[in-house]
């Protein structure tokens, strides 16, 4: 199994000999959510907080990306006013380092609402060398999110505005300190329109802890957490303890954890593969899909958080 694409990529590079390649293994969006589901949607009172903030404020996504070159050509990457800051990954058997690339940031000007894009200039890695790349800032989202309580059943969730290539993997969903995975038998039993996924997190299947999947502190993430994310992807396993320790989203789990703590609101996991490529290098070697993992805390109501502990 090789979810995020990276032994593919590599592989290709290997059988390829003389291609420039890239590929976009995976990305992580953390994002605030209103609750659509609660009465008057981003009017009702505990959506305020979340709706009163800019839209570049909602989701921040952090992303990974691998260039391998076959010769001396150079990789340009064409701006997409995201407001993303790029840096280099360099890694060694213990540690992961960030090093600096020459950008490009033009000078904007404004408040809140501005966005500050901080570009690569055309990279220019060596014959047969990988330069892996980090980028994170904000970004736009247009995912609409609904999290609903099912008296005696549990809890529906529902996404709008997913691409329709996207295919969900694995779910949980985190209330104060308790969690209920998504099973992989039921999977298969999700309601899915053209842009949108429901999803069924059932009382039956609450827990204490999180499920070693999602969990960056047990041993299995712990081992694969330790490695490089090219390592871990030749590898064949899910690079979600390197993806949460990346700079970005390891700053932002303890504000999350802080959020959901409160019991005043609530964190949705999903991992989608098969997603569509948000970055464009202008190659014929463009690995053209990638892994998304999503973490979006979202505001539920009191009364709902002591019907699901009845």
């Amino acid at each position: 199994m090789d979810p995020c694409g990276l032994s593919r990529c590599i592989c290709d590079a290997e059988k390829n000999a003389g291609l420039t390649l890239c590929c976009r293994p995976f990305t992580v969006v953390d994002q605030l959510a209103p609750n659509m589901a609660l009465p008057g949607e981003a009017r009702h009172p505990a959506n305020r907080v979340f709706a009163s903030l800019p839209e570049n404020l909602l989701a921040w996504r952090t992303g990974l990306t691998i260039l391998f070159a076959g010769s001396n050509e150079s990789f340009e990457f064409e701006p997409d006013g995201s407001g993303a800051y790029w840096s280099q990954l360099r890694f060694s058997s213990n540690s992961k380092e960030s090093g600096a690339i020459e950008i490009d940031e033009p000078p904007n000007s404004g408040g809140l609402d501005a966005v500050h894009t901080a570009w690569p200039r055309p990279i220019r890695p060596g014959i047969w060398a990988v330069r892996t790349l980090i980028d994170r800032g904000p970004m736009a989202t247009a995912l609409r999110v609904s999290l609903k309580r099912m008296p005696g059943r549990g809890w529906a969730a529902t996404l709008e505005g997913l691409p329709e290539s996207a295919n969900l993997v694995a779910a949980q969903l985190r209330i104060s300190k308790s969690y209920i995975p998504l099973s992989d038998a039921r999977l298969g039993q999700l309601g899915r329109g053209k842009n949108s996924w429901t999803v069924m997190f059932e009382d039956d299947f609450i827990q204490a802890s999180p499920a070693a999947v999602w969990d960056e502190r047990s041993p299995e993430q712990q081992r694969w957490g330790g490695m490089a994310p090219i390592e871990a992807g030749e590898r064949g396993q899910l690079p979600l303890g390197s993806a949460l320790r990346l700079v970005g989203p390891i700053e932002r789990t303890a504000s999350i954890d802080t959020l959901v703590d409160t019991g005043r609101y609530a964190l949705l996991q999903f991992q989608y593969t098969d997603m569509p490529l948000d970055i464009h290098v202008p190659i014929d070697g463009l690995s053209s899909e990638r892994t998304t993992f999503y973490r979006i805390v979202i505001p539920i109501m009191p009364g709902e958080l002591e019907a699901s502990d009845d």
